[in-house]
């Protein structure tokens, strides 16, 4: 899967304000929500994530969007939670040291109405 644009991460995650995240998770696309860099740093869950859309030719995980389970009420825009505080370089470095076998990744902040994403492609 080629690198996704700015314009179509913006565009999910515009979806993602009005349907539940569940809805928008494919082969190529997944939402983690988590609390902080440190979260982030220390997730085994995205080290398998990210070998398993390696094995099927790419995508993004875009970091910062919070599970449809942990929504009260259906208001999903409460699902963009945005993550604080990540310095890119450190999670491009901490992320990739983790993967095996290596993989070449893009790791990106996105600003998305206030709020930062990080997006590993």
């Amino acid at each position: 899967m080629p690198k996704l644009h700015e314009f179509q991460i913006r565009k999910i995650l515009q979806e993602v304000k009005s349907r539940p995240s569940e809805e928008l998770e494919s082969d190529s696309i997944e939402f983690k929500g988590y609390a902080n860099a440190n979260a982030l740093y220390n997730s085994k869950e995205l080290d398998e994530e990210l070998s398993a859309l390696a094995k099927l030719d790419g995508g993004a995980v875009i970091i910062g969007v919070r599970d449809n389970n942990d929504v009260e009420h259906n208001r999903w825009e409460d699902q963009l939670c945005g993550i604080p505080d990540v310095d890119i370089l450190e999670a491009k470095e901490r992320i990739s040291g983790k993967l095996r076998p290596s993989v070449r990744l893009d790791v990106t902040n996105l600003n998305f109405e206030g709020k930062i994403y990080v997006i590993v492609q």
